[in-house]
């Protein structure tokens, strides 16, 4: 059976879908023979079970610069003993570790590596896709030539949507080297609490709004603090993560004079994560981009409404007026005009939460491993 190298740099105990994407893949693939080494940074991992597969850990140094340099040396030297190389992060290290180990190299793509660095060092506020057309500087172009150089060097690319693939197509990659993976969700191995008790375990009275993600500006946590204060009076927000944001959001809330009802958690595991989304009534993503979100297929899991913004891959998951709302990015009247809706008419919450359940049947597990093993068969018979 293959033998297979994986490297991410992101793994649980982290939160965030890809972590949860990972460990999931890589003890499915184990479970059918694949023989998997793990490669990803030190301190990953830690609180994780022991893992059937191998694991193995590099630096994480004290500049960008250094922890590249201990990726690429790793993932060459695991690389190198198998037969094929899956790269979730560190992109353009392990990309050109793999090449240099002369193993063919499979990438995913979850976004853009240029707009995202560009984003978090205040380089540019362009959405993700007026990004893909503008110059920008020096450091801008320097960033995008980077991503060009080491996604056209993987043999081939899988994308979570039809969205991302056409962004991808605009890097210069051909359709021929590109193929779409829909993400998925599973059930935790121990069974979600009802609504009603998770709402009296955490303490959360009245209709609840919740809202998960990394605290960075693209992710539209603002735009549902501005609009809190003209929602029903008994409304709740919790907002579960953590950020660069993070202190501006709380402030932000502050200023709303309605602090006492709105609940910041924090980062929080994914099973905690779970509990929320079941005691929460919607669940808002206005973020103005999103590749594939792992939130919404969860969210869809666990029975909560949902209102979206209409960017990214959004739609390819929330069908407006189907088994959800979308909403234009940005747009705030809009946004509190589709909350009030829904809170005053649970039964159209209770209508979108069975489309819900429907629509989910399209992001199985099975699916994702059966289609993810046929682009890796495809990958080493390429070579």
């Amino acid at each position: 059976m293959m033998k297979l190298c994986i490297v991410s740099g992101i793994y649980p105990p982290d939160i965030g879908g890809p972590a949860v994407y990972v460990a999931r893949l890589a003890r499915a693939l184990h479970d059918r023979g694949f023989q998997i080494t793990l490669v990803i940074p030190e301190g990953k991992g830690e609180q994780e079970a022991p893992v059937p597969f191998s694991l193995h850990t590099f630096a994480w140094g004290s500049s960008v610069l250094s922890r590249y340099l201990a990726a690429y040396r790793k993932t060459r030297e695991h690389a190198a003993a198998g037969d094929l190389l899956f790269v979730n992060g560190f992109g353009v290290a392990a990309v050109m570790a793999g090449r240099r180990a002369k193993v063919p190299v499979v990438l995913k793509v979850v976004g853009d590596f240029a707009w995202e660095r560009a984003r978090n060092r205040g380089l540019t506020t362009l959405s993700l896709e007026d990004f893909q057309e503008s110059h920008g500087g020096a450091s801008v172009q320097a960033l995008k030539r980077t991503r060009n150089f080491f996604v056209r060097r993987a043999g081939l690319v899988i994308t979570p949507s039809r969205y991302l693939a056409e962004i991808v197509r605009g890097w210069g990659i051909p359709s021929e080297k590109i193929r779409i993976v829909y993400n998925a969700v599973e059930a935790p191995a121990e069974p979600l609490p009802e609504s009603n008790q998770a709402k009296a375990s955490l303490d959360l009275q009245g209709p609840t709004i919740i809202s998960v993600g990394r605290l960075v500006n693209w992710k539209g946590m603002d735009g549902l603090i501005r609009v809190f204060p003209g929602l029903p009076g008994n409304a709740r927000l919790v907002i579960v993560g953590d950020g660069p944001e993070a202190q501006r959001l709380r402030n932000l809330a502050s200023e709303t004079g309605l602090k006492n009802r709105i609940r910041f958690t924090g980062a929080l595991p994914r099973r905690d994560v779970l509990r929320y989304l079941k005691a929460a009534d919607i669940l808002v993503l206005n973020s103005t981009y999103e590749g594939l979100s792992h939130l919404l297929l969860e969210g869809l899991m666990c029975g909560t409404a949902i209102v979206a913004s209409d960017c990214g891959g959004n739609p390819e998951v929330v069908e407006d007026g189907v088994n959800g709302f979308l909403v234009r990015a940005g747009e705030d009247s809009e946004l509190s005009e589709r909350l009030v809706q829904l809170l005053k008419d649970p039964g159209l919450r209770a209508s979108f939460v069975t489309a819900g359940y429907q629509k989910l049947e399209s992001f199985g597990w099975p699916r994702l491993l059966e289609e993810t093993i046929h682009v890796f068969q495809e990958a080493v018979g390429g070579c």
